[in-house]
């Protein structure tokens, strides 16, 4: 269950399920490149960078749903850190 936090984004289809900002809500594309807290999708021949903590996306082909809170790690962050992610996400806190 908590095992998708530590997956790789790079080069996974993606779709924005929730955003505070209500634009990006829907949008769809490749991962192309990730940082710690943002995110960079190919979307319509253009690249949007979007800050994870203010999204939730679904990654394909998995169909799972990523809370951007808990991902604002880099990802050799989020594998060395995964025992604290997987408390955050049980207890609803902040990492």
């Amino acid at each position: 269950m908590y095992e998708e936090y530590m997956m790789q984004f790079i080069g996974k289809n993606t779709e924005i399920v929730t955003s505070r900002n209500p634009t990006y809500r829907g949008k769809t594309g490749l991962v192309t490149n990730e940082t710690r807290n943002m995110l960079m999708i190919g979307h319509d021949h253009r690249t949007l960078m979007i800050p994870k903590k203010s999204i939730s996306f679904k990654i394909f082909p998995e169909g799972v749903v990523i809370n951007g809170r808990y991902a604002c790690l880099t990802q050799e962050e989020r594998v060395k850190q995964f025992r604290r992610i997987e408390r955050a996400i049980r207890k609803g806190e902040e990492l």
